[in-house]
């Protein structure tokens, strides 16, 4: 079985240039592991170090819906058609792949068919769907560093699915619910000591601003 990052390449390679390149497009390239791609898609670009531009929220949409489907049971996941035949831009495409697809073959090359029953029994996928929902939360609030370490969480638990690697799977499942517990103490913490929260957005909203530009 390919590796995804194989596949997404090839895909790259064979689209000509002014081919739209559609979720639907890259869904085909895993019709029997569409969960583990969309996790994968959705959360590579919130995990790596470069500006979203406001993706962080319908993202962070997308990513509720499927882990709701996940904790229902759904074999496969369901996305209105819109969305599934947007145009996401090839050029865009290309810079994220540039930057993550590294990241996403290191994560690859320590994926291992193990402990299968976690990506596939009805309690494994609660549990997964279950970090997922939660880290994608967490991801979604205008907080500072929400974004990448509950984007990791979820982008692990997407590979495991792709490669039913149950282990790597409770790794990134772990990572979700880490995260959440870290942000809900560090708020708690905060409110407790009665620091203004909005100074200290405002703070690392700045930071981050002057040092992206």
């Amino acid at each position: 079985m390919h590796k995804f990052s194989q596949e997404l390449q090839r895909l790259m390679q064979r689209e000509g240039e002014s081919a739209p390149l559609t979720l639907s497009s890259l869904l085909e390239l895993s019709q029997e592991r569409m969960f583990g791609v969309l996790l994968v898609i959705l959360a590579l670009p919130m995990a790596i170090p470069m500006p979203h531009f406001g993706l962080a929220l319908p993202i962070a949409v997308v990513l509720v819906l499927l882990g709701a489907q996940m904790l229902l049971g759904h074999r496969l996941p369901w996305l209105p058609q819109r969305f599934l035949d947007y145009d996401m831009g090839r050029g865009w495409i290309q810079k994220l792949l540039c930057l993550g697809l590294p990241w996403l073959q290191r994560v690859e090359q320590i994926a291992q068919p193990r402990f299968e029953t976690v990506c596939t029994s009805l309690p494994g996928k609660v549990l997964l769907a279950s970090g997922v929902i939660l880290a994608t939360l967490l991801m979604a609030l205008p907080l500072p560093a929400t974004n990448s370490p509950p984007a990791v969480g979820i982008l692990l638990v997407g590979v495991g699915l792709l490669e039913e690697d149950g282990l790597l799977s409770l790794v990134g499942a772990g990572i979700c619910f880490g995260t959440v517990a870290l942000a809900t103490v560090i708020v708690m913490v905060l409110v407790t000591h009665g620091v203004d929260l909005a100074a200290v957005m405002a703070f690392f909203s700045g930071f981050s601003e002057r040092h992206l530009d």
